[in-house]
């Protein structure tokens, strides 16, 4: 009996791993143009629902797929009722797996080509380089030798068993312990496939019936929730609302099949013309998933907005996706734009906020008042000016650790000399903030002083308020408008020389003001380099802001050109 056991273990080990190469094999073949096609195939509820089967049937991983609607959801690329249809989608591409191994693994012995394919797909990963297509092939066909491998000893240990035990005693219970059976164990093994696979080789072997096997492999379905809830317990708020849909999902029609289809499973298969078992089986759990499928489609909007009612908050999107393991270029550099939008609007709101000036007095459209709302929701916790500066040195590590992570991925050059322009936009911002963190004591001197010198520091501390206000207003306007190349840098052209104007005429304005005057508090040195850091920091902003509008301009011309 343990050596038997210890055969059904070796076998199930082999079987997972070589379904793990199998999916990496996969991925390198066709992960990056599943990425590409990802954003593109999802524009309905019926769409990413199919999309999520397909996705699925070719990648042979619900997980591979749900990290990559994790990613673009999170981007905001992928709208919550899309993101839920690839995910509830992919329940039904799963079940493929199970036509294969009853219509190979079992039906047919061909654990013969599993030592030629592991023996193949292991010299082409030796020969050739991991980044070259070859590579990954070997990889796929290694990992096809191995579920052929792990598939025998698995048939192999099930056909010693009615020598060895009394296989009544495995039978007879009552359908809830054997659906609780197989949720338990997809939830502990993290595999629906490997579930399915013993499902389907305990009724080969004639352990158990075809009622039991069915309700396995529903305890399968459900049980296969358990790796989305468990990513879900950190991060973003939409990880949690996709593991909720899931499992809302999953355990609505895994509940319906147990109580109205498990019942009548023999009469159905007979009228489908389905004898073997086997076929039965497999045939029913996609029918589970194609009916449950039917049925919730119409209602996908409905249940997204229920869903979207939970786990709602601003959440900073770029930190969000600093947490993904293996983040996604076609979602993260989206993200790492925006994020550094966003970097942007807050340092303008905190350099207004060095001068105290309230927003509310800002000549902005409403539109862009939310887009500033927003940003300092998802950035700022405390209004403070040094904590501003802090969420903003922790926006500028994000882009650098996200940046970091994707150049250790598998990106081309244009993406690579995307991040390299991101990183030096974000330096500048920050740079910008500095500057102005840095003379923050002097604005606060010039402000307690003005009463006491109103004829300089006065003038000097109502002419920059006045000139910070006015800048930055026009800053956030351009950095949030449709304008389109030309125009903007035409715009972008004036406030540069403007900025340049004032600095100019307040040097003019402090020297006329300060002769003959002794001011030992606050000199002229004090006003003159407050002067020149106003300066330096909106023109780092402006060039910020002109490299920034600069990088998405090119990217949308690539985007277009990928699509032609």
């Amino acid at each position: 009996m343990t050596l038997v056991a210890l055969q059904i273990l070796a076998g199930l080990g082999i079987f997972l791993f070589g379904m793990a190469c199998l999916e990496s094999g996969i991925a390198g073949l066709s992960g990056r143009r599943m990425k590409r096609w990802i954003g593109r195939a999802t524009g309905s509820g019926l769409s990413s629902a199919g999309f999520g089967a397909m996705a699925t049937a070719i990648l042979q991983s619900s997980s591979m797929v749900a990290l990559l609607v994790l990613a673009f959801a999170s981007a905001g690329s992928l709208p919550l009722p899309n993101a839920i249809g690839v995910i509830v989608g992919s329940n039904l591409g799963t079940t493929l797996k199970g036509w294969i191994i009853a219509g190979l693994g079992i039906k047919v012995d061909l654990s013969a080509f599993a030592l030629p394919m592991l023996g193949a797909g292991g010299i082409m990963q030796v020969i050739y380089a991991a980044e070259q297509r070859a590579y990954h092939w070997g990889r796929t066909i290694a990992g096809l030798g191995l579920l052929l491998l792990g598939l025998n000893e698995m048939k192999a240990s099930v056909d010693a068993l009615p020598g060895i035990i009394d296989i009544t005693v495995l039978q007879g219970h009552h359908p809830v312990v054997y659906l609780l059976a197989g949720t338990l164990l997809t939830a502990v093994i993290q595999s629906s496939s490997a579930t399915v696979m013993l499902t389907l080789s305990a009724l080969y072997g004639n352990l158990i019936s075809l009622p039991e096997a069915g309700a396995l492999v529903i305890g399968a379905d459900l049980g296969t929730t358990s790796t989305t809830v468990l990513g879900s317990l950190y991060g973003a708020g939409i990880k949690r609302q996709l593991a909720l849909a899931q499992l809302v999902f999953n355990g609505v029609v895994d509940l319906g099949a147990f109580l109205f289809l498990l019942p009548v499973l023999p009469a159905l298969l007979g009228m489908l013309g389905i004898s073997d078992p086997l076929y039965g089986v497999v045939a029913f759990h996609s029918m589970l998933n194609l009916v449950g499928l039917a049925l919730f489609i119409p209602f996908l909007d409905g249940f997204s907005r229920w869903i979207s009612g939970f786990f709602r908050g601003p959440e900073n999107r770029l930190l969000l996706m600093t947490e993904i393991e293996s983040p996604v270029p076609e979602a993260a550099l989206p993200v790492i734009r925006q994020g550094l939008l966003q970097l942007s609007l807050v340092a303008v709101l905190n350099n207004l906020r060095r001068f105290r000036i309230r927003t509310s007095i800002l000549d902005l459209s409403a539109n862009n008042r939310a887009a500033l709302e927003e940003a300092s929701a998802q950035l700022v916790i405390d209004p403070k000016p040094e904590r501003v500066y802090e969420a903003l040195r922790e926006q500028e590590s994000a882009i650098i650790q996200l940046g970091n992570k994707l150049q250790e991925a598998k990106i081309d050059p244009s993406q690579s000399r995307q991040l390299e322009k991101t990183q030096e936009i974000a330096r500048r911002v920050v740079y910008g903030s500095k500057t102005m963190k840095d003379i923050s004591g002097d604005i606060e001197n010039l402000r307690n002083a003005r009463r006491d010198y109103p004829e300089t520091v006065g003038w000097t501390y109502r002419q920059q308020r006045e000139f910070v206000q006015s800048v930055s207003n026009d800053i956030i306007n351009l950095a949030l408008s449709d304008l389109g190349s030309d125009d903007l840098e035409d715009a972008l052209d004036d406030l540069k020389h403007r900025i340049n104007r004032h600095y100019e005429a307040m040097n003019e304005g402090v020297y006329q003001r300060s002769r003959g005057i002794r001011e030992p508090e606050l000199g002229l040195s004090v006003q003159l380099n407050v002067n020149r850091e106003i300066r330096h920091a909106h023109i780092n902003l402006l060039k910020a802001l002109r490299r920034l509008r600069q990088l998405n301009h090119e990217t949308g011309q690539a985007m277009e050109q990928q699509s032609d």
